[in-house]
């Protein structure tokens, strides 16, 4: 489960915590949302073979969406949550973490939430539970 170790490294990590509390949510931006915070959702899985069979690897790819009330604090925590991130290799929430790596990053206004969003594409591959 990708999703559970993308959400506990971010809360473990002191600066997004400091910045977001536990406000990391799968999903989109919802109406009135209390800001700062990061949504992310599953954009696609892949599940690799070789001619010996499965590699045990469960691969991810995320969209993290950084909202914040101002630009210059959705890059804060854009910045924030790619450092928390990009090279990440461990054990998190039951999850052996074999790499996670930040592919991009770009900018959008959420004018129906009055929102600056930094958004985060993300390949994360982890052990097959």
């Amino acid at each position: 489960m990708n999703h559970k170790a993308l959400r506990a490294i971010l809360i473990a990590d002191a600066t997004v915590s400091a910045l977001i509390g536990e406000r990391v949510e799968p999903g989109h931006l919802g109406q009135d949302p209390e800001l700062p915070m990061v949504t992310y959702r599953r954009i696609s899985g892949r599940h690799p073979v070789t001619q010996t069979g499965a590699t045990g690897l469960n691969g991810g790819r995320y969209l993290l969406e950084c909202h914040a009330e101002t630009y210059t604090m959705a890059h804060e925590l854009g910045k924030a949550v790619r450092d928390a991130l990009h090279g990440y290799k461990g054990t998190v929430a039951g999850v052996k973490v074999q790499g996670a790596f930040v592919d991009d990053d770009t900018d959008v206004y959420q004018s129906t939430s009055e929102a600056w969003t930094v958004q985060v594409d993300l390949t994360i591959w982890c052990e097959e539970e």
